[in-house]
């Protein structure tokens, strides 16, 4: 999911950089080229943002009109998705700490994208959980 959100952000800047170049050196020839380019980068880099974002919201729209009990199944199938899916279990009224063995878990796990979601959990409800 983050290498989709990095390049959605780079193909931003470079169609960015694109428009900038095209925009400014027909406008104001060679002095142009420098501005067309920052500005292309940094307006590039913005919307490269907002797919992800969209994907992000979509995802928790999803996450919101499953039942209790299917979130908990996709909790122990998908675990990239687990920040989101506990977020979900917590704002309906389920106790965080049922989740503190499962975040343990993927704190250990050899998978680097379990440990960074089990960091990424571990930050926002569990802070006195020792690494």
């Amino acid at each position: 999911m983050t290498i989709i959100y990095l390049l959605s952000r780079v193909l931003g800047a470079l169609v960015g950089v694109g428009l900038g170049l095209v925009i400014i050196f027909f406008a104001s020839a060679w002095a142009g080229i420098p501005i067309g380019i920052a500005l292309g980068v940094s307006v590039g880099c913005l919307f490269g943002l907002v797919p992800p974002e969209f994907v992000r919201h979509g995802i928790k729209f999803s996450l919101r009109w499953s039942d209790t009990a299917r979130l908990k199944e996709r909790l122990r199938r998908e675990h990239g998705l687990a920040p989101l899916i506990i977020e979900e279990l917590v704002s309906r009224g389920e106790p965080v700490e049922q989740f503190r063995d499962y975040v343990e878990s993927l704190l250990k796990s050899n998978s680097f994208i379990r440990r960074s979601r089990g960091k990424e959990c571990r930050e926002k409800w569990f802070p006195t959980m020792t690494p």
